[in-house]
Order: C-alpha cells, then sequence, then structure tokens
C-alpha cells in the first residue's frame, strides 16, 4: 500500500489496458478518477466502478474534474488507432492523439498537478538492423497514428523542459491480453481457434515482443510511484524479452489449448518485406523502475486462452 492516498486520473480507463493499470492502481491505495469521451461503453471497468469515479467527457472540459478530485497526476492511455487510416480518420486521430491530450496537458499544469505519464509506442520508432530498440532510437513513425504519439510526445517534452510538469512517456511493444480490442491478431486467432473458422497466415514475416497486459499494468505502477521524483522527461520501453512471429503465436496457442488452429492457406496481399525483430532494450527499465516482464510468451497466451474460454461458458 502506498504512503499516501494519491489521486491518479486515467484517460481511457475503460479501454483494454486502462482497465488493468486502474484495478492495479486501486489495489495498491491510490484513489482512481477516470476520464473517457462521451458515449465510451464502460464494460471492462463496471466491476471497478464501486472503487472509482468515471467522468464522459471532452478533454478540454477536463480542468474542473482535475481540481474537484485534487488530482495528483495523470496516466494518458486514451487514444485513436489505426494502423491503414482512411481519410474520415484524420481529424478524429488528430484531435483525440494531439488535441485532447495538449489541452488536458494545459489544464493539469493550471490545476497544480503534479506529474504526466504519456504512452508511446515503438512504431514512432526506426527499428535497428540487429539488437534491442532503445529508447534513444531515431524516431521514425511507421503511420499516421506513430506520427501523432510523436507529435504529442513532443509537446511533453517542451512542458516538462520548461519546468511546468514532470512527465514520463511509457513506450509500449505489442501489447495482448483478455478483452483486447478483436481487430488485433491474438484475439482474432484465439476467437478463430474457439469458433474452429479458418484464418489466412503470411509466411515468416514481422517478429514482434508481444507483451502481457498484466506486466504493463504493473510497469505503468511503477512509473506512478517514480514520476513524482524525476528530474527531467524520461522515455522508457516497456516490453517482452524476445520477439515471435504469427507463425510461433499459432503454435504456441494450439499448444497451451490443446486445439488445432484450420490454416485456410496463405494470407491475401503482397509478400511482406522482411523485417529485423523487434525486442525491446528493457535495460532503463529495469534500472529506472525496477521492472522486468514476468510473463513469457506461453503463459500470457494460456491466461488469455482461458479468459476467453470463460467468457463464452
Amino acid at each position: 500500500m502506498t504512503s499516501k492516498r494519491e489521486t491518479v486520473l486515467i484517460t481511457g480507463a475503460a479501454g483494454f489496458i486502462g482497465c488493468r493499470v486502474a484495478a492495479r492502481l486501486l489495489d495498491s491505495g491510490y484513489k482512481v478518477v477516470g476520464l473517457e469521451r462521451p458515449g465510451c461503453d464502460l464494460f471492462r471497468v463496471k466491476r471497478l466502478l464501486p472503487r472509482m469515479k468515471v467522468y464522459r467527457l471532452a478533454g478540454e472540459k477536463a480542468a474542473s474534474v482535475l481540481r474537484k478530485e485534487n488530482v495528483d497526476g495523470v496516466i494518458h492511455l486514451a487514444t485513436y488507432y489505426r494502423k491503414r487510416h482512411a481519410p474520415a480518420d484524420v481529424g478524429p486521430m488528430m484531435r483525440t492523439n494531439i488535441e485532447m491530450p495538449s489541452l488536458l496537458l494545459e489544464a493539469a499544469v493550471a490545476a497544480g498537478v503534479k506529474w504526466f505519464i504519456n504512452t508511446g509506442t515503438f512504431f514512432e520508432c526506426a527499428l535497428p538492423a540487429r539488437g534491442p530498440l532503445k529508447e534513444t532510437a531515431p524516431l521514425a513513425p511507421w503511420n499516421l497514428y506513430a506520427s501523432t504519439k510523436t507529435a504529442f510526445d513532443g509537446i511533453l517534452k517542451t512542458y516538462a523542459a520548461s519546468g511546468a510538469m514532470k512527465a514520463m512517456t511509457v513506450r509500449l511493444f505489442s501489447p495482448y491480453g483478455p478483452d483486447d480490442n478483436p481487430d488485433k491478431v491474438i484475439p482474432y486467432l484465439v476467437t478463430s481457434l474457439l469458433r474452429g473458422a479458418p484464418v489466412r497466415l503470411s509466411g515468416p514475416g514481422q517478429k514482434l515482443s508481444f507483451t502481457y497486459v498484466d506486466d504493463i499494468a504493473e510497469a505503468y505502477l511503477r512509473a506512478v510511484k517514480k514520476a513524482g521524483r524525476l528530474l527531467r522527461h524520461e522515455t522508457v520501453n516497456v516490453g517482452a524479452a524476445r520477439s515471435y512471429d504469427v507463425r510461433e503465436v499459432v503454435s504456441v496457442l494450439e499448444s497451451v489449448s490443446g486445439m488445432k488452429l484450420a490454416v485456410s492457406g496463405p494470407a491475401a496481399g503482397p509478400a511482406v518485406r522482411p523485417a529485423p525483430p523487434v525486442v525491446a532494450d528493457l535495460r532503463k527499465a529495469k534500472a529506472l523502475l525496477g521492472w522486468r516482464p514476468r510473463h513469457d510468451i506461453r503463459r500470457g497466451l494460456e491466461l488469455t486462452f482461458r479468459a476467453y474460454v470463460k467468457k463464452r461458458c
């Protein structure tokens, strides 16, 4: 338990990662306040609502919440994600990923909030030809989504450099786990397996550091404990210790489930140019946060599969 009952505001608290972070903080003695867009489905945090407040407000209206709840720090997890965007996505992505958190950051400074933890992604970085991806890797956003994340991170660094706010960016690597968004690869594989539906798999492709969501929640808890003592903005990688491609994930999933995934043939579309494996350099996470992942891919997929089975029962 923390010695002081600090209040943490989480944007996106009802999301896949946000709900796990909220639960981890509540269990550790923090007071948690959620900030969600109007109309957001709260099904993931339903069991937490007796212990936390959730405000459904636009970001520019958050100033009153920050003061009313006497917020000590902010964890920014809300995001508008599209791997491949359409023209209609540009406005919402800019508003959600740049404008909203910038307004929230300005309101947080005015309200005397002590620290701000942002969420980044390895998609913002150029991949090294070999070896783990370090926090100091050059920026080379893969898509518009990653570009918007990079833009806000630059804004946050400006506030931190001015002394207005202590700040940290937690750079995530391929999160997965129960209640993830259904259009992502691991939920697609698990649900296809349970339905007996065939899937199409590409050949050997990109290897990613698939990271179990409870490990991510633990990293945010440790970041909260550290954030108030930072001297400058820090970026910290949070990812798995090794990487896997989709076919390796399928093999492990079949092993933990005792079932066989129906593969109907290769995925449609052009061949994917080979890319170096994505592996997070975790030395800074260990040194600054005392964090390392506790779930390997087998344990993480086993827990994920069990949760999907339980949900079907």
